[in-house]
């Protein structure tokens, strides 16, 4: 079976909770954090000077069957817990409402496009030193994605 989800192991090296001092930039308020970030790195990366940068925010609902290997990723966090039990209670709080959201029928997705950039480069042939190498092999790569399911909620639950 093909692995969809990828998380690296540590192997020996630097463990980081939930707690962990980069998530700080975007506690508060996730939503406007998360905003202004997706709008600066579209804005870093337009492609045509003369026209405008467009960045589209799409909130949709659909049932969890159509998240990609959602069954795997819930696995994934079910070990989490495992590894965290009794550790950490921010860590413990977190994967537990991930578990929760990926039991459920039905999911919130935030989809963001923008228009007029240059995409995220390097993302064809994950080429190293990339945009896109600097997004996906970034120490803290947890950083946006908790900060963006947080705007998801939009307050309602913190989530994963």
């Amino acid at each position: 079976m093909t692995t969809y989800w990828n998380f690296p192991a540590t192997i020996g090296g630097n463990i980081n909770s939930i707690n962990h001092a980069g998530l700080e930039t975007f506690r508060g308020n996730a939503l406007e954090s998360l905003t202004r970030e997706i709008c600066q790195n579209s804005l870093d990366a337009v492609r045509d000077k003369t026209k405008p940068v467009i960045v589209e925010f799409k909130g949709f609902t659909t049932h969890t069957n159509n998240f990609p290997n959602h069954k795997e990723l819930l696995n994934v966090f079910r070990d989490c817990r495992v590894t965290w039990q009794g550790r950490n209670k921010q860590s413990e709080d977190f994967i537990e409402d991930a578990v929760q959201i990926l039991q459920k029928d039905k999911m919130q997705f935030l989809r963001i496009s923008d228009f007029n950039t240059k995409g995220l480069e390097g993302a064809k042939d994950a080429e190293l030193g990339s945009a896109w190498s600097s997004l996906v092999k970034r120490r803290v790569p947890l950083t946006r994605m908790k900060a963006l399911v947080e705007a998801l909620e939009l307050g309602n639950q913190r989530h994963f």
